[in-house]
């Protein structure tokens, strides 16, 4: 018999399994981000003037804050939604 050593076949390495949604960066930074938004609505419960334009509202500041809030990721989805035509043909 030889000495010789028989080097064990290489296995392929299973694939990885995907991280649960909770430890993913990005919903990691929308929780932080929402648990803030929280806390500046539960502080500000006192009603403010908004005046735009000819308009006058008075409404409280969680409200308020609350509507730019929504207008601003409706804005950015609007501005940055991609054209899919464009990513067919590139």
């Amino acid at each position: 018999m030889s000495d010789a050593k028989v080097e064990p076949k290489e296995t392929a390495r299973p694939a990885a399994e995907p991280k649960p949604f909770y430890l993913r960066p990005r919903f990691i930074v929308a929780a932080l981000a929402a648990l803030v938004f929280l806390v500046l609505i539960l502080q500000n419960m006192e009603s403010v003037l908004v005046e735009i334009f000819f308009w006058k509202v008075t409404a409280p500041a969680a409200l308020v804050y609350f509507f730019f809030v929504v207008a601003g990721f409706v804005a950015a989805r609007l501005t940055l939604k991609k054209d899919k035509s464009a990513v067919k043909s590139g």
